[in-house]
């Protein structure tokens, strides 16, 4: 290795630029020279002599001047067009010599070279693989939150409760505490989610709620207002049934007034079984019917009949609590009038309780003949 460093020192000490140069170097002191002496020559050309002088000067500047330099350059590169193919031919033979060393010696470099890039290459498929895969946890966790939406809150708390018992260890190298602030960051959010879902079940169940209260009420009211337009229906029939049955009392009243008795008047003190005529033998009345007459007549004796307008309205009647045959009976003991009337004809009976009570004349004489007249009279 030392000769073969000397050997290049020697090569390279003088440049090919150095020896050319060198050369325009010797000539420039002739060129000075040429140039020296012919400057200040002024010639007589206008004489033969003079002309011949001036001439020669002109071929001498030319041919050892000009033409020297001129021509000494198309010698050299001619010279160096040589040397560049010799250099070339040369080149090529000391290459030869050591190219095919080099090329061994490359070929070890290169090898080993291929075998670092796999190396390496390895390792950066193995580092990137293990980043990815720390990465792809991470993400993992950090996507808990939206893959758990849509889920049940129980659901949701079993995954809580799954990555709180997660731990990173060693295997997770650089990326731990990344990983561990993923975890509990999804830990929270799906807590929060957990009580959302909580909160929107809460809120469907009491919504639920108020619309079935809503739903009651407003069944209720319903009911209420149905219940109250039966109620004021009930009670304007009610009242037209009142209004009509005071309004056929009031013309049975009227009607009564104009019955003429052809019977002599008498006194309750006067009756008796025997002159109680056709109807004694039917005008019996029932035992709740006996009990009431019994009771009115022990309050005030009164004529057996009166025919009178205010005193033919049944809510006297019922406010006497006459009942159904007793009305009949005791009309005149209920105390209703002070005066004696005549006593009416049979036939002035049946028209009378025929128009009070809106019967036929068939369905009186059936009550008629089913009244006791002896007992209702002796009570």
């Amino acid at each position: 290795m030392t000769e073969a460093t000397s050997t290049v020192a020697v090569i390279t000490k003088t440049s090919i630029k150095e020896v050319v140069l060198s050369q325009f170097k010797e000539a420039e002191q002739n060129m000075v020279a040429l140039a020296g002496k012919y400057q200040n020559v002024a010639y007589a050309v206008d004489t033969p002599k003079g002309m011949k002088e001036a001439i020669a000067a002109r071929a001498d500047l030319r041919d050892n001047g000009r033409l020297f330099v001129t021509k000494s350059e198309a010698r050299i590169k001619g010279e160096v067009n040589d040397l560049k193919r010799l250099m070339a031919d040369e080149t090529e033979r000391l290459v030869a010599i050591v190219k095919p060393v080099e090329d061994s010696i490359d070929a070890q470099i290169k090898v080993e070279e291929v075998r670092k890039a796999k190396l390496k290459a390895e390792r950066d498929r193995l580092e990137a693989e293990r980043v990815a895969a720390h990465r792809a946890g991470i993400e993992k966790l950090n996507g808990y939150v939206a893959r758990a939406q849509g889920h049940p809150a129980e659901a949701i708390d079993r995954a809580v409760a799954s990555l709180e018992a997660l731990a990173f260890g060693a295997e997770w190298e650089e990326f731990a505490a990344e990983a561990i602030a993923a975890r509990d960051t999804a830990v929270d959010g799906l807590r929060k989610l957990a009580a959302s879902e909580r909160q929107r079940i809460e809120n469907e169940r009491l919504q639920k709620e108020l619309a079935d209260a809503r739903a009651a009420l407003a069944a209720v009211a319903a009911q209420q207002a149905a219940a109250a337009k039966l109620a004021a229906d009930q009670a304007a029939e009610a009242e037209r049934i009142r209004a009509d049955e005071e309004a056929r009392l009031e013309r049975q009243a009227e009607e009564a007034k104009v019955i003429v008795n052809d019977e002599p008047p008498y006194e309750h003190a006067h009756l008796s079984t025997g002159s109680l005529g056709p109807l004694s033998a039917h005008l019996t009345p029932s035992p709740e019917e006996e009990e009431d007459s019994t009771q009115v007549v022990a309050e005030a004796p009164q004529p057996l009949f009166v025919i009178e307008e205010q005193r033919t309205n049944t809510e006297v009647l019922d406010s006497y609590k006459v009942p159904t045959v007793g009305r009949i009976i005791g009309i005149g003991r209920l105390g209703l009038t002070e005066t004696a009337v005549a006593r009416p004809s049979d036939e002035a009976i049946i028209r009378v309780l025929c128009n009070t009570y809106g019967a036929t004349r068939e369905t009186v004489l059936g009550w008629l003949r089913d009244m006791d007249l002896t007992t209702a009279v002796a009570a």
